[in-house]
């Protein structure tokens, strides 16, 4: 019996180290995992600063002080950005340690946010340019059934909700460049929804789901201007009760969306001009659209976002069409304004590098462009991807070298001479009312807002990845300066 009392004691013990060693065990996994993560977590950390200080060199200020200093490298380019600029050369990575696939491994990718479309001001025709878009290729009655586009167009064969001018379609199939079946008006005679109209050669026709992504930040608290914090918000259009994003159509569109690109005015706000009619809010409605007659109304072509600001009221609208006489609104109006005594400015557009766009967002920028005067004559994809393509060989210095490629291609028989003007006013100033369809302006800068991807992994000797870390940050990078600080007195020194 002893033997056995003892025989169990001891069986007891083993069980309770045994149980003690495992626990212990798992805790330095615990600890050991605890620690690798935070060991990729510097790593990241330490890329993204040393990444940071590599996006110093590329800021005007910097390229010009290294341009006056005669140093080599890409960054000696004040006057435009092109694509080698944000490329991180794999020896600055390697300054942290060398990749391997059995120690760490870091990867860094840098993007211009400039090269982006940004939301705050995207037109219509810009949005859709990501997907599709068309023109009218003759007019549209309002008892039309079908309407006909100038190319054949990606608009779904089964139908689908689109935009003409201001009003909201339904059409039930696509034969070629033909939308038939059409339910006109939908939701006619609410805010910022026409009833049928008559609608002319060259109007932009687009998918629903883009017209509202282009105007939910004037749409989604009236009388105000609501920003979109991140491109991902532009699935909120739901809210506006037309239409809705899917997730498979946002997916084909946001890696082209931006809500950080700069500008290139003082002001987003614009070319102020004083209003020379009276505005009646009863009469101004989305079946009787308000028609401003304005002291200039050269830059307020169709698509340009526009403030109204007379006494204690401001309200925003969007240019149906401008006829050089008069600039008739999409929406109605929530107040009345006095002739001479309210003003109404432009929202100016973002700008788009062309040095540092991708394909998708440059042939959104080009195409369905066209002039008011010849609106049958129209950028067409193959011509847009064609001049993309152009534009891609080598990073634009100026304007003038921009202006000569258009030339060049006008020349080869790429465009025609209408497209060439309607491609260059468009790249100087959007709003430009000889314009029928209009997108961004083109410049060559950055502005100096990129969007840094940092990836860091640790991985065991057999190659096996133990941690990751991996993040995406908006930055805007400021130049270097240098400091100065005085000391007067020698107790100043000490103190400090």
């Amino acid at each position: 019996m002893a033997l056995v009392a003892v025989i169990a004691v001891i069986t007891a013990l083993l069980l309770m180290a045994i149980a003690l060693l495992v626990r212990t065990q798992r805790g330095s996994v615990r600890i050991d995992r605890r620690v690798t993560c935070d060991l990729a977590d510097h790593e990241a950390e330490s890329l993204f600063n040393l990444v940071g200080l590599f996006l110093v060199r590329g800021t005007a200020e910097s390229e010009a002080r290294a341009a006056e200093r005669g140093d080599p490298g890409p960054h000696t380019s004040p006057g435009f950005d092109g694509p080698v600029e944000f490329e991180v050369p794999l020896a600055l990575v390697e300054t942290l340690g060398a990749n391997s696939s059995r120690g760490r491994i870091r990867d860094v990718r840098i993007e211009a946010e400039q090269g982006k479309i940004n939301l705050h001001s995207a037109s219509p025709a810009l949005v859709a340019g990501l997907d599709v878009a068309g023109v009218l290729k003759k007019p549209l009655r309002r008892d039309n059934t079908d309407l006909t586009l100038v190319e054949t167009s990606d608009f779904p064969g089964d139908g689908g909700l689109v935009r003409v001018g201001s009003e909201l379609v339904r059409y039930t199939s696509r034969q070629g460049n033909v939308l038939t079946g059409l339910r006109r008006g939908v939701r006619g005679g609410t805010p910022w929804h026409s009833p049928p109209r008559i609608w002319r050669r060259g109007t932009l026709v687009c998918p629903a789901a883009a017209w509202e992504v282009a105007t939910w930040f004037l749409r989604a608290r009236p009388g105000e201007i609501e920003r979109y914090p991140t491109p991902e918000c532009a699935r909120q259009i739901a809210g506006l009760g037309t239409t809705a994003l899917d997730r498979d159509g946002f997916e084909r569109i946001a890696g082209f969306l931006t809500c950080w690109s700069g500008g290139v005015v003082g002001s987003e706000w614009c070319n102020a001009q004083r209003l020379l009619c009276s505005l009646d809010r009863g009469l101004a409605t989305e079946e009787n659209p308000p028609a401003l007659r304005l002291s200039n109304p050269r830059y307020f072509g169709s698509g340009t976002i526009v403030r109204i600001t007379g006494g204690r009221h401001v309200e925003y609208g969007m240019v149906e069409s401008n006829d050089g006489v008069t600039v008739q609104l999409v929406n109605g109006l929530r107040h009345d304004y006095e002739a001479g005594k309210a003003t109404v400015d432009a929202l100016a557009r973002h700008p788009v590098n062309v040095n540092t766009a991708p394909e998708e967002v440059l042939v959104a920028c080009l195409s369905n462009l066209c002039l008011r005067a010849d609106p049958g004559d129209v950028v067409t994809e193959k011509e847009a991807r064609d001049l993309a393509a152009r534009i891609r060989e080598k990073p634009i210095e100026r304007l003038f070298q921009f202006e000569e490629l258009l030339a060049r291609a006008c020349e080869e028989g790429i465009i025609s001479a209408a497209d060439h003007r309607a491609i260059y006013l468009n790249a100087l100033n959007p709003c430009d009312r000889h314009l029928a369809v209009s997108t961004a302006p083109l410049g060559f800068r950055s502005f100096d807002t990129v969007t840094v991807h940092v990836t860091a992994a640790l991985c065991s000797k057999s190659g096996e990845e133990l941690a990751r870390q991996t993040f995406s940050r908006v930055v805007s990078v400021q130049p270097g300066r240098t400091a100065e600080w005085s000391l007067d007195r020698q107790t100043e020194f000490e103190e400090h």
